[in-house]
């Protein structure tokens, strides 16, 4: 494939800078192909362009641009002469950032920038770092605040004009981007059922005492999704007077919801948590384990590690799958022997997430047992050994498996 022209470059150079200075002019805020940028552009995406799909086409090059640009930026590579990216990282690969831009207005979020340059990023160069400076996304973030714009989506999230999807990103990107002196309208909205689930939405991102018992409330509504939104946002506040409910959610009905719960519980702390789940009904039920589980190693339950030990023998394999992911999260020595075991566990699956979690014992002591999966008769398996051993030579941090 040929190098894109100077001709070309310059014109798809031109048309990312478009896009920046549009962002500029509506937004006042300086973007540049950096991925902090990105996230905020990726946002600025469902505001800027709504449902404006006679402008698709032209607003699908400027987003294609800008995108191609960012992920040179972000994995390396360069323009082809079909417009595509060539040449990315050590497993020089192509990517098409113009079918992704179109995507994304198709289909909003569900096609987001992000995922899509992570894993380019991860596959192609074996970086798992992403966005790393916190200081410049929030300044770009406190930008847009200052510029007025909680306001203004505070005001299209409670327009019943808005089509419900998009009410739904306003939701997201308010909590990315909102602050307390927004909680007492979102407080507002909780209690108006039309507005409430974007309302808890947002609140996930603002974690206020003020929303608490609103939230608490919205845990009793029928409405499946408006007490997903609310478990999640409860679980950022962390008060302990709603483990009691966040883990009896863990056993309700609706799975999703359960699944939920134990999201919420994870980012909770675990003295809070671990004895309530331990206690939970769900931890005895083999379809709802998986779920105590999973809230019990992601906020850091050492007083667990005895019973997730325990799991890694289920004869349930979601249990059994859960109990091995577990322990990329806690790197506890009495696990050690047991994870050993699983790399020669009959499932490709359960070989895999065992050397995850080997990999974080060190180097030393995790090359041996996973340098045995090169050999493995899944093709996949091989694959995720080298680069795990590839992660470990380098003295990086792998990312995680799920």
């Amino acid at each position: 494939m040929a190098r894109a022209s100077k001709e070309l470059s310059d014109s798809l150079n031109a048309s990312a800078g478009l896009f920046i200075k549009s962002a500029e002019k509506r937004f006042n805020i300086k973007l540049d192909f950096s991925e902090e940028s990105l996230i905020v552009a990726d946002d600025l995406i469902s505001v800027f362009f709504r449902m404006q799909r006679r402008f698709s086409l032209v607003a699908a090059g400027f987003l294609g641009a800008y995108l191609g640009n960012a992920l040179i930026s972000s994995a390396g590579g360069r323009w082809s002469s079909e417009r595509l990216i060539e040449k990315i990282g050590l497993m020089k690969g192509k990517a098409n950032p113009f079918a992704k831009a179109v995507k994304r207005l198709e289909n909003g979020k569900n096609d987001s920038f992000i995922p899509y340059v992570k894993s380019i990023k991860l596959t192609m160069t074996m970086d798992t770092g992403f966005a790393k400076d916190k200081e410049k996304l929030e300044g770009l973030y406190r930008a847009l605040r200052e510029d007025g714009w909680t306001k203004r989506l505070i005001s299209r999230i409670a327009s019943e004009s808005e089509p419900e999807n998009l009410r739904g990103e306003y939701a997201e990107i308010l909590g990315r981007m909102g602050c307390s002196d927004d909680v007492p309208q979102l407080i507002a909205l909780l209690r108006l059922p039309q507005f409430a689930s974007c309302a808890a939405a947002a609140l996930q991102g603002i974690p206020d005492e003020r929303a608490f018992m609103p939230l608490m409330d919205a845990l009793c509504s029928g409405d499946q999704l408006l007490r997903i939104n609310a478990a999640m946002a409860l679980g950022a506040i962390g008060n302990p007077g709603a483990v009691g409910a966040l883990v009896s959610m863990l056993s309700d009905d609706n799975e999703i919801a359960a699944h939920y719960a134990s999201m919420a519980l994870a980012k909770m702390p675990h003295d809070m948590t671990e004895d309530a789940i331990l206690e939970s009904d769900a931890m005895s039920d083999a379809e709802r384990k998986q779920y105590c589980i999973f809230a019990l190693s992601e906020s850091g339950s050492i007083k667990s590690v005895p019973r997730i030990i325990e799991s890694l023998f289920s004869s349930d394999d979601s249990v059994k799958e859960a109990a091995v992911t577990a322990f990329q999260a806690i790197s506890d020595e009495s696990a050690f022997k047991p994870l050993a075991f699983m790399i020669s566990d009959p499932s490709a699956r359960i070989r895999v997430l065992a050397a995850y979690a080997i990999a974080g014992f060190g180097k030393e002591k995790a090359v041996p047992l996973i340098s045995r999966l090169l050999d493995d008769p899944v093709p996949s398996a091989r694959i995720h050994a080298s680069r795990l051993l590839q992660w470990l030579g380098k003295g990086q941090e792998p990312p995680r498996c799920h």
